[in-house]
């Protein structure tokens, strides 16, 4: 009997720490598309797009290199990567999710130690 339960509660945990490797490494896969698209997209800004002749002066200031400007970039690119909601909202529910997983893992592991003495 204690070897099923052993049994049983190793494999959950295999098979729970699958499920958050796999969820992690999407949201990795995830992150670095994101970060691919705002570089390309800052290259094209940078070097590649045509360049306008502004009626105003910038003061040798680049309308690109605002902090506005660049956070509206990343979150359109988090956007374009496939996050489905804001990049902030997405990172707080993987912190939660991987605390709540993280100390699931540890209680079935103290249940399995403690059923195999």
């Amino acid at each position: 009997m204690k070897f099923f339960l052993l049994l049983l509660g190793g494999s959950f945990a295999i098979i729970l720490s699958w499920f958050v490797l796999s969820l992690l490494l999407f949201l990795i896969a995830r992150l670095v598309y994101a970060i691919h698209i705002f570089l390309r997209y800052l290259w094209w800004m940078t070097f590649l797009r045509p360049k306008r002749k502004s009626r105003r002066k910038t003061k040798g200031k680049e309308w690109i290199w605002s902090v506005r400007h660049l956070a509206g970039l990343w979150m359109g690119c988090v956007h374009e990567a496939g996050y489905p909601m804001a990049y902030d909202d997405a990172l707080q529910l993987v912190k939660q999710g991987a605390l709540g997983i993280a100390v699931l893992l540890w209680w079935a592991a103290i249940l399995i130690i403690s059923l195999s003495f």
